[in-house]
């Protein structure tokens, strides 16, 4: 699959901007479906997302950027403190 030749760098990246662009809107939804799949699997380090993000070329303010700032934060500070919560149960 092409999102996982860009992400180890076999092609480049306007190829891949081309591709995505080709793609009609469900297509693209699928693709982008596809991509959260793939980074929620990886094993990321907290010290992984700066430099990332650099590397994206993204500014750090740009909402992915944030959400992957906050959320890892976020996630640490809740992990263990959280309960399921099924609906139409009481809280």
């Amino acid at each position: 699959m092409i999102l996982t030749e860009l992400a180890q760098g076999l092609k480049p990246v306007d190829e891949g901007v081309e591709w995505f662009e080709g793609l009609s809107e469900g297509d693209q939804r699928k693709a982008l479906h596809a991509l959260v799949l793939f980074c929620g699997q990886a094993s990321t380090r907290e010290e992984d997302v700066p430099e990332s993000i650099a590397s994206s070329g993204i500014r750090p303010t740009q909402t992915p950027a944030v959400m992957l700032t906050k959320g890892r934060q976020q996630r640490a500070c809740t992990a263990g403190h959280l309960r399921p919560v099924r609906r139409g149960a009481a809280a």
